[in-house]
């Protein structure tokens, strides 16, 4: 969810692979307009709005694939691991304090959080932990990012293995991650730490599943051009019908797989569309982060007409205007902040090793 230079030395380029930045913006939306409907599902039903959830298992996989395709052969862990934390740490943390000031400031606005210093040093540190606000449920003060818990973890275990080949690093994470799950699912006990549950998770193999399309992909193993979109469609169709909670690796999980590998093949994008996904992919990772605050604030706005959302029409045109604004508020973000931000950290640590490199 929030790498945009997808280039590798297998000739796989920016620009061949465009359409994986146009699917993450998809996803990004899906999620915006999962949170959206909290406020929607009692009045137009769940069902329209609970697939949204499922733009997570999009990212996941997208996120084992553009590891593979982006990670150049002789990559230090240390200097791949330290890419990753500039590129996802720093925005995280200004949501969170973001979040955390505004439960201290606004209470009433965030009246279901709840603040422990715990909480909130778990949370900053990427840790699994059980959250004060509701019970049982392992999340973090900025509720989106519990998915970077699994996104950093996948990268240790990445960066670890990065003197295997993509086919058998990509071999070795998966039975890795079954060899984990197994382990964890049979040794758990009742009052097992929040970690156990966390990455018993099957949905930690949609990582692998990503990377089994890269190596596919960089084989020259794809989809027909031809069938490329239908193939999309469906599995966008099948996953937003079909996928559930329960059965989430299969009817989630393995649609995905065959999003990102059939979106590697579209044609036909191109104009104002490829500019508009062009543009909310790149911002897809603020939008992810950001879009609970921009959805809040409407619901602030709407708290002035109290009776507005019972009506159906206005409900519609709340969900409408909410979800794009989490698209325009996010590419704001991604251009005034995120953008000019891990620039500048990936000037300040890696700008003198390449004078050094050059002038040695």
């Amino acid at each position: 969810m929030t790498d945009v230079a997808l280039s590798a030395q297998s000739n796989v380029t920016g620009k061949s692979i465009a359409p994986v930045q146009y699917l993450r913006g998809i996803a990004a939306m899906m999620v915006a307009w999962f949170h959206v409907g909290a406020d929607a599902r009692s009045t137009f039903g769940a069902q329209y709005f609970s697939f949204g959830e499922f733009g997570v298992d999009i990212f996941f996989v997208i996120s084992g694939f553009v590891m593979v395709v982006s990670t150049r052969t002789g990559t230090s862990p240390k200097t791949f691991l330290l890419k990753r934390l500039i590129r996802i740490v720093p925005m995280y943390w200004f949501f969170t304090i973001a979040m955390v000031a505004g439960v201290a400031l606004a209470p009433a606005v965030f009246r279901s959080a709840v603040l422990t210093s715990w909480h909130v040093i778990a949370s900053l540190a990427f840790i699994p932990h059980y959250s004060p606000s509701l019970a049982n449920a392992i999340l973090p003060v900025l509720v989106p990012g519990w998915t970077l818990n699994y996104e950093l973890f996948f990268y240790l275990v990445f960066a670890l293995l990065l003197g295997l080949t993509p086919a058998k690093r990509s071999i070795t994470i998966g039975l890795l991650f079954l060899f984990g799950v197994a382990c964890f699912r049979v040794l758990g006990a009742p009052d097992h730490p929040a970690f156990v549950p966390f990455y018993a998770n099957p949905l930690i193999f949609e990582f692998a599943f990503g990377m089994f399309v890269a190596v596919a992909y960089q084989r020259g193993i794809c989809f027909p051009p031809v069938l490329a979109l239908p193939a999309s469609l469906l599995a966008l169709a099948f996953l937003c019908i079909f996928a559930t909670p329960g059965t989430r690796l299969l009817t989630a999980g393995v649609p995905a797989i065959v999003l990102v590998w059939s979106c590697l093949t579209w044609r036909g994008v191109t104009g104002l569309a490829a500019r508009v996904l062009a543009s909310i992919g790149d911002a897809s990772y603020s939008i992810y982060l950001g879009n609970i605050f921009v959805i809040g604030l409407w619901r602030i706005a709407f708290k002035v007409f109290p009776h507005a959302l019972a009506s159906p029409v206005v409900l519609c045109i709340y969900c409408l205007l909410a979800t794009a604004s989490c698209a325009v508020v996010g590419v704001l973000a991604y251009r005034m902040v995120e953008l000019p931000m891990t620039k500048s950290l990936r000037k300040l640590l890696f700008a003198p090793k390449l004078k050094q490199s050059e002038s040695a």
